[in-house]
């Protein structure tokens, strides 16, 4: 059952939910409207709400498509057939499960390919992998992927380019996750991967991103990270240090109720501290698929995952936030940005709610969100559904 549809929807043809869909997602202030709070409402009846001067495109969008949302979503929408891209949104009953669950989710996927219906893993880990690693990573996701999970990653070089190959090694089903537009092919070293992808069935490239958009912007990167722990039943995180992308996701697999796997490698291996670290604080150490397979009493072999029942967290909720440790020489972080600025004066005063933020500030949704993606990979503040926390330097 679709929570997200409701009795206006028959009201409207598809074509008219569609545009108002891509019309909210590409909106520039989104927690100024109080987007999140109303989706249970028709995307119709929510644009027809907003006044005209709110229906402002994000900027990165808008310098693609136009300033002005509703001719920007007909634009994309336009771009989209002419590419043979899908749009599935938040009210169609294709949209995942999982990730309806997560802290904002997106309200658009675009996709390119056929998205699998069945239960999904992540596995991720550092760019710079060595080839132990990568061996170890192949042999986990030929294993799930012969078990009937897709394997879900985010087709950077390394550890997400051994994850995606040993799924359509096995003609298994993967998914990658994009920071840009699913037209992009990025890293551009990986083009030979994604047209495996998009080639094969039951296989897919998405992204919250219309077509055309790049990935310059840093923030989208560790942005698509939570819709890749979002779509999964588990994250297993296989080799990665302290600030990486993939100690990213295991943030918000943590904060998404996701059961969280680490491979454990040596101490003294740069590359593997921040996997040592997700152990330190309590993840479940990875050594055999029955590590996954067994948990819960076989409940993820019996396809008895419920993510919205209230499961026991192998990180307490202190742990919630990485502790990255810091030596007594490490550089305090250099605030470049205003908004960098003033996130961190409001942090001195405690603990700060993101859409309060907006509201109280003159910043667009794009300069907060990459702001805080720039502060949490510097270890500056974790990130906790829509409040942010100061760690301690």
């Amino acid at each position: 059952m679709n929570l997200f549809r409701t009795k206006n929807m028959n009201m409207y043809n598809a074509s008219e939910v569609l545009k108002s869909a891509v019309t909210l997602s590409i909106l520039s202030t989104p927690s100024k409207l109080g987007l999140w709070s109303s989706l249970t409402g028709s995307p119709v009846d929510m644009v027809r709400e907003l006044s005209p001067e709110l229906l402002k495109t994000q900027e990165i969008i808008a310098a693609k498509y136009s300033p002005a949302a509703d001719r920007a979503s007909e634009m994309i929408i336009s771009r989209c057939r002419e590419k043979n891209v899908k749009i599935i949104t938040l009210w169609d009953d294709i949209y995942p499960e999982l990730l309806k669950e997560i802290h904002n989710p997106p309200l658009v996927l675009y996709v390119i390919g056929e998205l699998p219906q069945g239960r999904m893993i992540s596995l991720v880990g550092t760019r710079n992998s060595d080839i132990k690693s990568e061996e170890i990573t192949g042999k986990i996701s030929i294993r799930a992927a012969s078990a009937g999970y897709t394997i879900v990653s985010g087709m950077a070089l390394g550890i997400d380019r051994s994850a995606h190959l040993g799924a359509l090694n096995v003609n298994g089903s993967t998914v990658a996750v994009l920071p840009g537009g699913v037209d992009v092919v990025y890293p551009y070293k990986n083009s030979d991967l994604y047209k495996m992808i998009c080639r094969s069935g039951n296989c897919c490239i998405i992204s919250e991103y219309p077509p055309g958009i790049g990935t310059g912007q840093k923030w989208t990167f560790a942005k698509r990270n939570r819709i890749i722990s979002g779509l999964s039943e588990a994250v297993i995180v296989v080799q990665a240090p302290l600030k990486s992308g993939a100690m990213i996701t295991a943030k918000y697999a943590i904060e998404q109720n996701r059961d969280l796997y680490v491979c454990p490698g040596n101490a003294f291996d740069e590359k593997y501290t921040g996997c040592n670290e997700l152990i330190r604080q309590g993840a479940a150490i990875f050594s055999d698929m029955s590590d996954l397979l067994g948990e819960e009493d076989g409940a993820l072999l019996q396809g008895e995952f419920t993510p919205s029942a209230k499961r026991e967290s192998r990180i307490s909720e202190k742990q919630l936030i990485l502790n990255l440790e810091k030596d007594e020489n490490q550089v305090l972080p250099e605030f470049k940005t205003t908004v960098e600025i003033k996130i961190n004066e409001e942090l001195k005063n405690g603990v700060i709610d993101i859409d309060d933020f907006i509201r109280r500030n003159n910043f667009s949704a794009d300069e907060v969100n990459q702001a805080i993606i720039t502060l949490e990979i510097e270890g500056f503040i974790s990130r906790r559904g829509n409040r942010l926390f100061k760690l301690s330097m």
